[in-house]
């Protein structure tokens, strides 16, 4: 597994609150790509998808994100 960073679990939880990588990106101050490459990161190395971009409509955390 890789090594988990405070900053991809920090940019997930403003995730989960705002359903939206746009408004995460926002919350954290800093740029939509960096937050979805953490939260790229972040599943990769659980190896679970923790949640759906839904284009348009925002983020749907899986059961897993849950």
């Amino acid at each position: 597994m890789s090594e988990l960073t405070l900053r991809q679990l920090e940019y997930f939880a403003a995730i989960a609150e705002t359903q939206s990588v746009t408004q995460a990106a926002r919350l954290c101050h800093v740029s939509q790509g960096a937050v979805s490459l953490a939260l790229g990161q972040l599943e990769q190395a659980l190896g679970v998808t923790l949640a759906m971009r839904q284009r348009g409509r925002g983020v749907a955390l899986t059961a897993e994100g849950q």
